[in-house]
């Protein structure tokens, strides 16, 4: 998906966004350190929260900045907090969200997606040609409703959906998918 909307839209900054990145893997590592063995450098270098952004970065021969977020109590919308900062200085940035499972152990203690999935897009200025995304923070005073699958900002764009909202800790975000047809 990352690599479509480099080829369509050319070399762009980038934001990579993930709750708990490689989650899976830096988990069997700490078992593995806990039984006393060894970790890999190599296999440790794959896991850090930046991994997936210099690996795209390195093979798409990038030089153009990127970011590696988690989202913290704005969840998926970090992200779009951050793009919007970036476009200050770009002309479109992309965007890769994606998540895996967390491993059982970790499931008492969060919440997490209970499946692997990504999604790529590219952002532009207000006011270009394409789908207009809109939208709008309000503070909210009370927990997140768990999504323990897809976001519900995913899951709407898989199935079309043009508007809706979600609750985080802190904030309500609105959101409107205008030139959809």
């Amino acid at each position: 998906m990352a690599w479509r909307c480099r080829g369509e839209n050319g070399d762009m900054p980038s934001v990579f966004f993930s709750n708990h990145g490689e989650s899976q893997y830096y988990f069997e590592m700490l078992e593995e350190l806990a039984e006393g063995e060894h970790v890999s450098p190599s296999r440790f270098s794959q896991c850090v929260h930046n991994a997936i952004a210099g690996l795209a970065s390195f093979h798409g021969s990038s030089f153009l900045p990127y970011v590696a977020l988690a989202g913290g109590t704005e969840g998926l919308f970090s992200a779009f907090l951050e793009v919007g900062g970036m476009l200050l200085d770009a002309p479109q940035v992309l965007l890769v969200c994606y998540e895996q499972p967390l491993p059982d152990a970790y499931l008492p203690y969060l919440t997490g997606s209970q499946t692997t999935w990504a999604l790529a897009m590219t952002l532009a200025r207000s006011g270009g040609v394409g789908p207009q995304l809109h939208l709008t923070r309000e503070p909210a005073n009370g927990p997140a409703l768990a999504e323990n699958g897809l976001p519900k900002l995913v899951q709407a764009v898989i199935s079309g959906q043009q508007s809706g909202y979600c609750q985080q800790d802190r904030a309500i975000w609105d959101w409107r998918l205008d030139g959809i047809s």
